[in-house]
């Protein structure tokens, strides 16, 4: 998919109600997280990272092996409490 085409879909995702995308997953080519990062700061989307574990069967896939968010992303659960639940974090 060119950059063009996926601005296009992150922005008509936006505008259909989106939250977040997944940023941070494992086995990811070089580059993706950082661009992905980037979609959801210019079109103000929270970032969530996977799990990567689908089932006990798939012994080589840890869960929370996925590394972690960039910093300069908004982890989508930040949006799951009130200002006055942060204590919850």
């Amino acid at each position: 998919m060119t950059r063009t085409k996926l601005r296009a879909l992150v922005r008509d995702f936006k505008l259909a109600g989106g939250h977040a995308l997944e940023v941070s997953s494992c086995q990811q080519p070089p580059g993706q997280r950082e661009t992905l990062a980037r979609l959801c700061q210019d079109f103000e989307l929270g970032a969530s990272r996977a799990s990567d574990f689908h089932t006990p069967a798939n012994p080589w896939v840890e869960l929370g092996r996925a590394p972690e968010l960039p910093d300069d992303t908004l982890p989508v659960w930040e949006s799951w409490w009130s200002p006055n639940d942060r204590h919850r974090l």
